[in-house]
């Protein structure tokens, strides 16, 4: 499994989480912005199906900064949302997940197993 589908399934699986009123991932956002590699904001009301993934995205307010990891909701109606972006190797998300919370990362592993 790459890095872009760990990050995929990581989303996904954080996505539902915060749907379902899980406020442990409200912790994992929180570190995602304190570490200085990111931005998270996981919840979206909806499927996790509406998800668009881009590697290596550039923004348009900072084109010249290059984001690794990218994902965003789009509701149908309205522009398309940010969820998550990460500059640095999903290992780091990964290791700041597992520091959050235990109980999520044993989700996010789980859901990794089912998906090889």
């Amino acid at each position: 499994m790459n890095e872009d589908d760990k990050f995929e399934i990581l989303v996904q699986t954080m996505v539902e989480e915060a749907n379902c009123g899980n406020e442990e991932v409200y912790s994992f956002e929180n570190a995602i912005k304190a570490s200085g590699n990111g931005w998270a904001g996981f919840r979206t009301w909806d499927d996790s199906d509406k998800i668009d993934f881009i590697p290596n995205y550039a923004s348009y307010a900072k084109p010249e900064e290059s984001i690794r990891f990218y994902a965003e909701y789009y509701d149908g109606c309205q522009a398309p949302f940010r969820i998550c972006e990460w500059k640095a190797d999903i290992s780091h998300l990964e290791t700041l997940l597992r520091t959050c919370s235990k109980d999520l990362y044993t989700k996010y592993e789980a859901m990794c197993f089912e998906r090889e």
